[in-house]
């Protein structure tokens, strides 16, 4: 379940960090979705779990090379 889990958040980051002007999060948790049945045809069937987890530091999105985020110093 975890390994799913861990997967899945990261198709949902990709998303996150790929999405267009005006996309909601809900259009990220579709394309999301989407990419993840194409690897498990059955879907991702821990939605409930992974909106839990997700929330904890473990699971926060990291800035890439470059990207600017909070605590960021500018040079």
């Amino acid at each position: 379940m975890m390994a799913k889990i861990n997967f899945f958040n990261g198709l949902y980051q990709q998303a996150d960090r790929t999405r267009g002007s005006g996309c909601k999060d809900l259009d990220v948790m579709k394309v999301a979705l989407k990419e993840f049945k194409e690897r498990f045809p059955n879907g991702f069937q821990h939605i409930e779990a992974w909106e839990v987890v997700r929330r904890h530091e473990k699971w926060a999105q990291v800035p890439l090379m470059g990207e600017e985020g909070e605590g960021s110093a500018h040079i």
